[in-house]
């Protein structure tokens, strides 16, 4: 589990307003606990030792999926693991830190969406589809060739 603590300062790439993240402190904690309730109670523990008894300081937490963010989110604002409240704790995949700590870097570009990424591999079949040329209209090729 990995969590960090992080100061943003906005700012506008090509007309979308973005966080820019500045790591003020980076700390690595990898807990190994069961999976379900006692890794919830690993995450709930690890963000009240990151915010260090300021409530609203912020901290990210690296989720594989938006999905997982969403449910952590909900299971540590239930306050059932005794720590209700996520104030100021976001949850981002490994994709989105990615565009986070690249935005400086790469000015006029855009992350890769899956819907772009699609229409990519579509006109890459479309184009030239060489083996694919018997599935090259069914979506499951699509879907493969995305995640490969």
């Amino acid at each position: 589990m990995w969590v960090q603590k992080t100061r943003k300062k906005w700012v506008t790439v090509d007309g979308a307003v973005t966080p820019v993240v500045y790591v003020v402190a980076v700390g690595t904690n990898i807990v190994v606990s069961e999976y379900g309730r006692a890794a919830s109670a690993a995450l709930a523990r690890a963000i009240v030792d990151a915010k260090a008894g300021v409530a609203l300081a912020p901290v990210t937490v690296i989720v594989p999926s938006n999905f997982a963010g969403l449910a952590a989110r909900r299971m540590l604002g239930s306050g059932d693991l005794g720590v209700a409240g996520v104030a100021n704790v976001n949850f981002v995949t490994p994709f989105r830190l990615a565009e986070l700590l690249a935005v400086g870097e790469l000015p006029g570009r855009r992350p890769l969406t899956k819907p772009v990424l699609g229409a990519a591999v579509r006109r890459a079949l479309a184009d030239d589809p060489r083996h694919f040329r018997n599935v090259r209209d069914h979506q499951a090729t699509e879907r493969a060739l995305a995640v490969a």
